[in-house]
C-alpha cells in the first residue's frame, strides 16, 4: 500500500514537470526527441511529456529594426544617407525554426530589406520626392510585398512596415553643390 502511494507521488511529480507556461506574444512548437511536431501551443499553460519532448518557445512579437545611414544614389547621381525602419514578425515558425539562428536574425532581415531598397532606388532612378512619397503610396506595400515572397518568407519572416527617411544628403554632395553655387 505504501509503495502503491509512493509510486503514485513520483509519477504525478514527473508528469507535473511537463507543464510550461507561454508568455502571452509568445507560442510554442512541441519537439519530440528534437524533431518538430504539429503541435503549437499559444499563449497560456502548455503540457508536454516530460523526457521524451519539449516545448520551444518562440517571440512571435511585432519587432523592431532602425538602419541608419543607409547612403544610396538617387536619380541624378545625388548620394543621401536614408534612415530606414523595419517593423517585422514571425509568421512561419516551422520555417522560422529550420532557419533560426538567434545571434543573427536581424543581421539577415536588415541586409535583406536595405540590399532590396538600395537596388529599386539605384535601379530606378528615385528622387527625393519620390522617397517621401513612397512612405505613404501603394509602392511601399508592393515592395513589402516582393520582400516578403523571397528570402524573407524562406526564415518564416513577415515585414509589416517600412519608413525611410532622408537624413542629409552626403557631405560629398553637399561641397559639390557648393562649388557649383560659386
Amino acid at each position: 500500500m505504501i509503495w502503491t502511494i509512493i509510486i503514485l507521488v513520483i509519477l504525478a511529480i514527473f508528469l507535473m514537470t511537463g507543464f510550461v507556461k507561454i508568455p502571452t506574444g509568445h507560442k510554442g512548437i512541441i519537439l519530440w526527441f528534437g524533431a518538430k511536431s504539429e503541435d503549437v501551443c499559444d499563449a497560456g499553460l502548455a503540457w508536454h511529456f516530460p523526457i521524451f519532448s519539449s516545448i520551444e518557445i518562440i517571440d512571435c512579437r511585432l519587432r523592431f529594426i532602425e538602419e541608419r545611414n543607409l547612403t544610396v544614389a538617387l536619380a541624378h547621381f545625388i548620394n543621401v544617407n536614408l534612415k530606414t525602419s523595419i517593423n517585422y514578425k514571425i509568421e512561419d515558425l516551422y520555417n522560422f525554426l529550420d532557419n533560426y539562428n538567434k545571434n543573427d536574425l536581424e543581421g539577415k532581415v536588415k541586409t535583406y530589406v536595405t540590399d532590396s531598397l538600395r537596388q529599386y532606388i539605384t535601379t530606378s532612378e528615385v528622387t527625393e520626392r519620390e522617397i517621401i512619397a513612397m512612405n505613404t503610396s501603394d509602392y511601399k506595400q508592393q515592395q513589402i510585398t516582393k520582400i516578403n515572397e523571397g528570402y524573407i518568407k524562406k526564415l518564416g519572416l513577415k515585414i509589416t512596415d517600412i519608413v525611410i527617411v532622408i537624413i542629409e544628403i552626403t557631405p560629398e554632395m553637399k561641397s559639390f553643390f557648393e562649388i557649383l553655387r560659386q
